[in-house]
């Protein structure tokens, strides 16, 4: 009787196991039947990168239909020269060639952004550093990434590149990592016209393409247009030239 019994539970938990197994492949399929291409980005002629309704995002050969990289958590290309796009998988980040389909860079990165000039900043141990496109270290894991700051773009521009020291202050280092302009201001923003606004508290300034002040950081607003730069001081609205008059 124990024997017959055990054959009894055996077979109906195996029945049980067959009729979960129909069910999900049932619920994969009409989920599948269900689910439409979102998006899609093409990053050459080869590859295109596609987000779907059901949050899956991967990369494949346009013209074998080949997934290369699946279970994204999403993909950022810059500059349209550039070859090299950032990922990020499993909360990694790394670095995909989007000619050739390689990931040069396994994901391996707390934070990692677009390269520029050559350089791509990358975070690791909680610190800001700069790789070159092989990998490489080229400036150590220094610059601070303070928390509920401003975003950083973290691009080199102009040889330049704006970034937090400890004190959460921001200033310019060259391609060596040294610093060129002092941390001094809370946020340096990315040039427009060669220029590039400085801010200090509410105040606001202008930092030149040699890295002069134009225009002391004792604004109340500052934008930069083709024409010059549109400033706000004491209720009164006026266009400075690059000359500064």
């Amino acid at each position: 009787m124990k024997i017959f019994w055990k054959v009894i539970v055996a077979v109906i938990a195996f029945s049980l196991l067959g009729i979960m197994i129909v069910l999900g492949t049932a619920y994969i399929k009409s989920v599948e039947r269900h689910t439409y291409l979102a998006d899609n980005k093409v990053l050459s002629d080869k590859y295109v990168y596609e987000e779907f309704s059901n949050g899956k995002k991967r990369v494949k050969n346009r013209a074998t239909q080949q997934v290369i990289l699946d279970r994204l958590e999403w993909l950022v290309t810059g500059d349209k020269a550039d070859s090299l796009a950032v990922f990020c998988r499993k909360g990694k980040r790394g670095y995909l060639n989007c000619y050739t389909g390689e990931v040069v860079i396994p994901a391996q990165y707390e934070r990692a952004w677009v390269f520029s000039e050559g350089l791509a900043a990358v975070m690791s141990g909680g610190k800001i550093g700069f790789i070159d496109r092989q990998g490489r270290t080229v400036i150590p894991p220094t610059w601070s990434y303070p928390v509920g700051s401003q975003e950083m773009d973290y691009l080199f521009k102009g040889g330049y590149c704006a970034v937090f020291d400890n004190a959460r202050q921001c200033g310019l280092i060259d391609r060596n990592g040294q610093w060129k302009v002092a941390p001094q201001y809370d946020y340096i923003y990315m040039p427009e016209e060669g220029l590039r606004i400085l801010q200090k508290g509410d105040r606001w300034g202008v930092l030149g393409d040699s890295l002069q002040i134009l225009m002391p950081v004792e604004y109340d607003w500052l934008k930069i247009v083709p024409e010059g730069i549109v400033c706000i001081q004491g209720g009164k609205q006026q266009v400075i030239g690059r000359d500064g008059k």
